[in-house]
């Protein structure tokens, strides 16, 4: 339980998606700098979770324990729901409430097919693509039910790039791609502190490999992780009865992306690739990043 508190950061550095692209390797990398306050949970959706919401600003700010003024600039979070268009549209007016606090955005990227598949699993695994709002859709395999109508509107990346510039201006957000992050973490991180204006850290306590990089943004090392300190932890608190509820709605969840299809095949990238063409666009245009270099889509 996190205490309530008047004084915390009045700057934060809040990686703000796009889901499933290396959020939480990225936030991993740069909890790490001086400079910056991690928050307790990663990913706290305050801005737009209505019970975070309801919780008020000084519990937000309570979360990231040891801050410090005279040396961290920026309280730092991950939350990707910040970056669910059209879906969670106010996230913008809660955070301008705040005229006093200044935000830095950043952004991150991935391969569009590569998202929206994993987007697929996650959404098979948990039962959720938006928060905590159970969806009309309980099968995700592509037989089931084809792409996710939500999985491509949140892989509109010049949609919400254009949202965040609209709202706060070109100058608080960076968009970076998860493939450079896994291919040289080090620059990535470079990039992130020089436009934090902070200074730049070693790449000593970084992976030593992309192998390291892929382990630490795999959400399925992540979710592993939790579960085996939460199983360690219910099994002395929660009755047998219901743990073994509990384990069958895992396994049916687990045993989905066994029984379905969760890989594209041609026609149905064709279509997620038409759907995103006037994006992709924007986001060359307006951005610099060209899709047919950095992913090779010529579509």
């Amino acid at each position: 339980m996190h205490m309530q508190a008047t004084t915390g950061p009045t700057a934060f550095a809040i990686i703000v998606g796009s889901m499933k692209s290396g959020s939480s390797s990225l936030f991993d990398l740069l909890r790490l700098h001086p400079a910056l306050c991690p928050c307790v949970e990663k990913e706290p959706q305050y801005f737009s979770g209505p019970y975070q919401w309801g919780r008020g600003w000084d519990w937000y700010r309570g979360l990231y324990e040891g801050f410090d003024p005279t040396v961290h600039r920026y309280g730092l979070e991950a939350s990707t729901d910040y970056a669910k268009l059209p879906y969670m549209d106010h996230v913008f007016e809660r955070m301008k409430r705040r005229p006093d606090v200044r935000f830095r955005f950043v952004y991150i990227m991935r391969h569009p097919i590569a998202r929206i598949v994993s987007h697929h699993k996650h959404a098979a695994l948990t039962g959720y693509e938006l928060g905590h709002t159970r969806p009309d859709r309980t099968d995700f395999s592509f037989d089931a039910g084809g792409v996710s109508s939500v999985a491509i509107d949140l892989t509109r990346y010049a949609r919400h790039l254009d949202a965040y510039v609209d709202a706060f201006g070109r100058d608080a957000i960076l968009p970076v791609l998860f493939e450079d992050m896994l291919a040289d973490p080090q620059t990535v991180l470079d990039t992130v502190c020089d436009f934090l204006e902070i200074a730049r850290v070693s790449n000593s306590d970084l992976p030593k490999s992309n192998e390291a990089s892929a382990k630490f943004s795999d959400p399925t090392w992540h979710k592993l992780s939790n579960v085996r300190m939460l199983r360690r932890i219910a099994h002395g608190v929660v009755p047998k009865s219901v743990r073994h509820r509990l384990y069958l709605s895992q396994s049916a969840r687990s045993n989905a992306l066994t029984q379905g299809r969760f890989e594209m095949v041609r026609n149905e990238e064709a279509f997620v690739l038409e759907e995103l063409r006037d994006d992709l666009k924007r986001l060359h245009d307006t951005y610099g990043i060209d899709a047919a270099t950095r992913w090779s889509i010529t579509a």
